[in-house]
């Protein structure tokens, strides 16, 4: 029996050492956390990186092309057997005197070229390219800054949805507690023939229908939570939330300068 008290002493302060020490969650490293693992925010920042790397070769583009090209032959007259590189430029193939017939009497030669290519004249082909690039750039960044804030708008979203299905797990539980109090105390009164028994009927009735709420609702904040851990990039589990956004009052409230002038009234518009 001693040692059965000692192992849930222990189980009990491990369990509560292991809560108070799980991180609390704000809304605003929710919201980091979602940019930095989401993968369709990764991909489109891959592609803004890669538009951004088009940019600079389109303005290489109008450079000098310089182009080198070796040649190594070891062959006979009639054929070439040996090395050829000549990549980005020339590959000659030399050869000497055709003979009547083929032999492998191997010969030396070695061929050394230098290409340099430049269109000097483009006519705006080259500032055009560049345009082009620059505007995909463009494109690419506002599509990234768009994915982000709407992704962030799930995640706000999925976050004040696990905060209100905690709350709402919280009032069923509590409602969970009181109908099984009212129960039991019915039970003890039809047993002493203070009540009739109908009424320990409805007891046990409200006390069934406040669990199968409170188990709906631990499946609804079960369920949040997936959907905030999936917008977050991370995996499923418990979240222990901020919930000090629910009490307090905005400090940084809308005036008229941000929201802009006042329009003038409908009867008032000609």
């Amino acid at each position: 029996m001693l040692l059965r008290a000692f192992i849930l002493s222990v189980s009990t302060i491990f369990l509560i050492n292991k809560v108070s020490a799980q991180e609390v969650i704000t809304l605003q490293s929710a919201l980091e956390t979602a940019v930095h693992n989401y993968g369709t925010i990764k991909a489109k920042e891959s592609y803004r990186l890669s538009s951004q790397e088009s940019v600079e070769l389109a303005k290489r583009q109008y450079l000098p092309n310089l182009n080198l090209s070796v040649q190594q032959d070891f062959g006979t007259v009639n054929g070439q057997n040996g090395p050829l590189y000549g990549f980005g430029g020339y590959g000659v193939a030399s050869s000497g005197l055709p003979l009547p017939e083929q032999n492998w009497n191997a010969s030396f030669g070695a061929l050394y070229l230098a290409n340099v290519n430049w269109e000097f004249f483009s006519f705006g082909k080259a500032k055009q390219r560049v345009k082009v690039a620059q505007f995909k750039n463009q494109r690419d960044t506002r599509d990234l800054s768009d994915e982000i804030f709407q992704h962030k708008i799930k995640v706000a979203a999925a976050y004040l949805n696990v905060l209100a299905a905690k709350k709402l797990k919280l009032s069923y539980e509590k409602n969970l507690g009181r109908t099984d109090t009212i129960r039991r105390i019915v039970e003890v009164k039809e047993k002493n023939g203070l009540v009739p028994g109908v009424d320990l009927s409805l007891a046990k009735a409200d006390y069934a229908n406040a669990m199968i709420t409170y188990t709906k609702a631990k499946d609804n904040e079960q369920e949040q939570e997936n959907k905030l851990a999936q917008l977050m990039g991370i995996p499923s589990q418990e979240f222990r939330l901020d919930s000090t956004i629910l009490k307090r009052i905005p400090t940084d409230l809308p005036s008229e300068k941000k929201l802009g002038p006042k329009r003038p009234p409908s009867s008032c518009i000609l």
